[in-house]
């Protein structure tokens, strides 16, 4: 299988280039499977899955065509299937980035002419319209529980969107140019993204924004330059995300908590945060190529890694939006 060259919004680090679901039979305490879910067809066999409904009934990522990327949305009974194409086939090319914990409303981005990410525009996909064009936005990237609020790159700022308006572009930090939002609170009223400079990238920070204190920015750990948020609790009370190399986990009581390494690892990303903001669950890595899936809970901190086979090189676990790991 070929590595991805698709940069994704999970820090610096490369993701896992085929697509599974973790199975359960009793969550969180029945013993778990781990299914794959194909690829779309064409072009090599490469698929990656980015997101997952509150039920576990609907997985979203891309595939490989022949033509190149494109999003897809999985299903127990129809399997892997592609979200289609802007009316006139506007996309050459298309990525899911999120699914609604409700499981109706896929968003993403798509690349019509080859430029990259200048020229992306942002989509939201259901079921019943099929895929619509998110006007004067590039990237969507997360969606409220039920489908409501959409959150992500616009451009210059980061946006907040809901279905009977446009988008609302969210402002930047103090001293820097641009803005991003990665992740949004269940009802779409606490996002979290970065603030930073073009085009170099520098100078990032997390930030939290709401209805009604706006945007403020997390800060950094001690030592590390710049910070990224990864993931998001329901209510929007905690945020999950990487400075420099250590992962941390913030909240409005606590500040910026830092989650150390696992022994022997350098590098730590979290990926999902539990419905009670209590377990972190995401990936520490010795390099690029060998890294181990971790749990880290306020009482136990950075105790466990998750195992998933023999031979294994590289361990990936990821959030699914609005919707949280189990504690």
């Amino acid at each position: 299988m070929k590595a991805s060259t698709r940069p994704l919004a999970c820090s610096t680090v490369s993701c896992a280039v085929f697509s599974f679901v973790a199975v359960s039979a009793a969550p969180p305490r029945g013993k778990a499977s781990f299914e794959a879910l194909g690829d779309l067809p064409g072009g090599a066999f490469e698929s990656l899955a980015l997101g997952v409904s509150a039920d576990g009934s609907g997985v979203i990522g891309y595939g490989t065509t022949e033509a190149g990327s494109q999003a897809f949305r999985w299903s127990k009974k129809q399997g892997m299937m592609s979200l289609g194409n802007l009316p006139g086939g506007t996309f050459r090319q298309s990525w899911a980035a999120k699914i609604s914990a409700d499981g109706n409303t896929v968003v993403g981005y798509g690349d019509p002419d080859g430029s990259g990410w200048n020229g992306h525009k942002g989509f939201l996909w259901t079921p019943a319209q099929g895929m619509v064009e998110i006007h004067g936005t590039r990237e969507a990237m997360a969606v409220s529980a039920d489908g409501a609020v959409v959150v992500g790159d616009g451009g210059q700022q980061a946006f907040r969107w809901t279905r009977t308006g446009e988008p609302t572009r969210l402002g930047v930090l103090p001293g820097r140019l641009s803005s991003r939002a990665i992740a949004v609170s269940a009802d779409g009223s606490v996002v979290t993204g970065s603030s930073y400079d073009l085009p170099s990238w520098s100078n990032e920070e997390a930030y939290v924004w709401s209805q009604t204190g706006g945007m403020r920015g997390l800060g950094f750990a001690p030592e590390q330059n710049g910070s990224f948020p990864n993931a998001i609790f329901p209510d929007g009370s905690v945020i999950a995300g990487t400075s420099g190399a250590v992962a941390f986990r913030w909240s409005q009581e606590t500040g910026m908590t830092v989650i150390p390494h696992l022994p022997g690892r350098h590098l730590t990303h979290p990926g999902g945060v539990s419905a009670k903001g209590t377990t972190i669950v995401g990936s520490t890595f010795v390099d690029r190529d060998h890294a181990t899936a971790f749990i880290w809970d306020a009482a136990h901190r950075m105790d466990r890694s998750l195992s998933v086979g023999a031979g294994t090189r590289k361990a990936i676990a990821r959030d699914s939006g609005s919707s949280s790991v189990h504690p």
